[in-house]
């Protein structure tokens, strides 16, 4: 009864600008969607042939496939920030490729009239973690051996 009746949302706040955000909880189906899908397949097959068929797998599976593809995009475009463009995901992928999505995201609202009164809270580079950054940078990184 506790995932049935439990918010489908996360609040919490972006990694990069500290913005309030929130993204969905499930990346993908829960048991209460498979047994609305099976559920939905029965009606369907009903409806179509007058009894319950074999082919209402069918409908299933296609039911599945399409609840699980949308339910996977539905998270993944909840995790972008909608103040900064920061994409976890992408940014856990290819840090470089995160910094240039922001960075655009960053310029476009910049050019725009339409942001100029919502301030963007930004995080500040000191000097010392300007120097201990290029110190890790610079440092040659130890790889596993197995």
């Amino acid at each position: 009864m506790g995932t049935i009746f439990r918010s489908h949302k996360v609040n919490g706040y972006c990694a990069f600008c500290r913005s309030p955000h929130w993204h969905y909880r499930q990346k993908s189906l829960g048991s209460f969607h498979i047994v609305m899908s099976l559920a939905t397949a029965a009606v369907m097959s009903i409806y179509i042939f007058g009894e319950l068929d074999p082919r209402l797998c069918l409908f299933f599976v296609s039911g599945l496939c399409l609840s699980e593809i949308f339910t996977q995009i539905r998270w993944r475009l909840s995790l972008v920030c909608r103040q900064c463009g920061f994409d976890p995901v992408t940014y856990k992928k290819d840090p470089n490729q995160a910094v240039n999505l922001v960075k655009s995201r960053l310029e476009r609202r910049q050019q725009s009239t339409s942001w100029a009164l919502r301030p963007i809270h930004l995080p500040t580079l000191t000097a010392e973690r300007a120097i201990s950054l290029q110190k890790t940078e610079n440092q040659p990184r130890l790889s596993k051996q197995i």
